[in-house]
């Protein structure tokens, strides 16, 4: 969710991870960015590390669609960085 003033909410989609807050900009024209974090936790819920998005997102003209690419950042749980992932998306509003 897209928050005025800048922030930013995902919903986590497991049970073992948490929301993801973090911040988004515009970049100008119809391009922005967010970046966000989720915690991670095991399966007996212990803390696992953390995962950082970071999205890239340029608007359709009509506002009802966007193309985004996608990078995700997994940590450790002593922050060390053990696994990147890029991928491209596509978005459509519904009513």
């Amino acid at each position: 969710m897209f928050i005025d003033g800048g922030t930013y909410t995902e919903i986590g989609d497991r049970a073992n991870r948490s929301a993801g807050l973090g911040t988004w900009r515009h970049l100008g024209g119809r391009s922005y960015s967010t970046r966000h974090k989720f915690i991670e936790y095991s399966a007996t819920g212990t803390f696992n590390g953390t995962t950082v998005i970071t999205r890239e997102i340029e608007l359709s003209k009509t506002g009802d669609e966007f193309t985004a690419t996608t990078t995700s950042e997994n940590f450790d749980a002593n922050d060390q960085l053990f696994n990147t992932n890029c991928a491209t998306s596509t978005a459509t509003r519904f009513e």
